[in-house]
């Protein structure tokens, strides 16, 4: 459209009107770009939308089932602690389940929520609404046990709490995994199977985008600076697990748990960070020339003063080592690590250590020196010291007599 500005043919209110009218169609041509349609706007409306948690998930007296809360759209259902698929076993036949996700697609008949029939077990579908406002949200579960939602009040904050999580699985006396995953914010992820999980090794690979913003934004409900350092449950036979938190290459925060007590947000992020290795096939990334750096390291010890490391930490530890290079360079070592070998080693690829056994790791936490039989070693420059960025030697403390790691 052209206007000619002409005193003698336009007046002012002839104008103004132009201008008006230019600017209502613009405006509907916005609301068509950005979708807002009719129904959709009336769908941002519905109550049953949004971030849902259980009142006094702490105190449920199905603690041991996880914490409870989920998200709903217009043709989403989001479960926050996952969708699980019952299987069983084809080598020992023994039964049990699956992570299948955490999204899944819903349907509401009779005033209840249906999903596929094949997760129901583990979530007491379908759930039948009782009573649905814009403040809560109360459903009955296989129409039995009531049980009521609010809606969250979550303050995220946009810049990111760090620059990589390394989440490890210590497991339990049973037959539960034993593994350690990173993921960095760039979707870099590194994995070791260590036992009673597939695969076995150590593993890298690039998640997408949607992939990795989805477990960054699950993070972000998380003040993990306002967390506890440890977490736990008074029962036996639990999984262990550490998870620690990197920024600019430095540890910021190492949490422990034992009985999946982490608070409940903290809980949902890790779920679909420890399950990657089950939504992504990665890569054998093993170079087997270092295949003596999988060790589990437990400590820096110096004149019987002994810093403990978590397991979480070692992994980090280890997976810059794996970056770093070698060097002829003589040092002063100050500490001594001792370590154990990785069940996966012991159990199925022995042939993979290229005959280097490690009789010794000694370090000044810059330089690492790992010796083998037959007086062989190599050093590894890891370029700053581990130590004092991580870590306070004031710490070190005098362990009981007769520890053992």
């Amino acid at each position: 459209m052209q206007v000619v500005f002409n005193d003698k043919i336009m007046t002012w209110k002839k104008l103004i009107l132009i201008l008006l009218s230019i600017t209502v169609y613009s405006c509907s041509l916005e609301l068509e770009k950005d979708g807002n349609s009719s129904s959709e706007r009336k769908a941002i409306n519905n109550p049953l939308y949004g971030e849902w948690v259980l009142i006094d998930a702490e105190n449920s007296e199905d603690w041991y089932l996880r914490p409870r809360g989920f998200s709903i759209s217009a043709d989403t259902l989001e479960v926050y602690r996952g969708f699980y698929k019952r299987i069983t076993d084809s080598t020992t036949s023994k039964k049990g389940f699956i992570y299948n996700g955490n999204f899944v697609s819903y349907e509401i008949l009779n005033n209840s929520i249906y999903i596929d029939s094949s997760l129901n077990s583990t979530l007491g579908f379908p759930w039948e609404i009782k009573k649905n406002t814009f403040d809560s949200l109360i459903v009955s579960k296989n129409y039995s046990r009531i049980y009521k939602f609010i809606h969250p009040n979550y303050k995220t904050d946009q810049i990111l709490q760090f620059d990589k999580v390394i989440y490890s699985v210590i497991g339990s006396y049973w037959s539960t995994p034993v593994f350690d995953i990173s993921m960095d914010t760039n979707g870099n992820v590194q994995f070791r199977g260590g036992r009673f999980v597939e695969p076995l090794g150590f593993y890298t690979g690039k998640l997408d985008n949607n992939a990795k913003e989805y477990i960054l934004k699950s993070f972000d409900r998380c003040n993990i600076f306002a967390l506890n350092d440890k977490y736990c449950v008074n029962a036996t036979d639990q999984e262990s697990v550490e998870i620690t938190f990197v920024k600019n290459g430095k540890i910021i925060k190492s949490i422990s748990d034992y009985g999946n007590a982490f608070p409940r947000e903290l809980f949902w992020a890790c779920v679909p960070l420890r399950n990657l290795y089950i939504t992504n096939k990665f890569d054998y990334g093993l170079n087997e020339e270092q295949a003596y750096l999988d060790l589990y390291l437990f400590a820096f010890e110096k004149n019987g003063l002994a810093l403990p490391i978590n397991k979480s930490e070692s992994f980090y530890l280890q997976t810059e080592l794996r970056k770093s290079k070698t060097t002829d360079t003589v040092f002063n070592p100050k500490f001594e690590i001792p370590f154990r070998e990785i069940y996966f080693f012991l159990e199925q690829n022995l042939d993979k250590k290229q005959n280097k056994t490690v009789t010794s790791i000694k370090t000044d936490g810059r330089f690492y020196k790992f010796s083998f039989k037959h007086n062989e070693s190599i050093t590894y420059d890891l370029g700053y010291n581990f130590i004092e960025r991580n870590y306070n030697e004031k710490v070190f403390y005098k362990p009981t007599e007769g520890y053992r790691w």
